[in-house]
């Protein structure tokens, strides 16, 4: 049976979600290696936008906006949520 392919918005919805790890930890070296917390996220998304950019799709960032709007609502709940109890 041949492989279902994805869809373009189910891929570069994997593409974000692929890139969250790495910034993280993209932010959290730079801050180790003594940079404010403003200069690695600097970092961290020029490093996160070059690996969408790499990818070859970063022409439909409405895609990625979403995603990336999507983890962040997810992120925040689940840390109020932790807050909490």
């Amino acid at each position: 049976m041949p492989e279902k392919l994805k869809t373009l918005e189910k891929t570069l919805q994997n593409c974000a979600i692929g890139i969250v790890p790495g910034a993280y930890k993209t932010k959290r070296y730079w801050m180790s290696e003594g940079d404010s917390e403003k200069r690695a996220i600097e970092k961290t998304v020029n490093y996160a936008l070059g690996s969408l950019r790499s990818a070859g799709v970063y022409e439909k960032p409405d895609a990625y906006i979403s995603a990336f709007e999507e983890i962040a609502a997810i992120s925040n709940a689940i840390a109020e949520d932790i807050k909490k109890k």
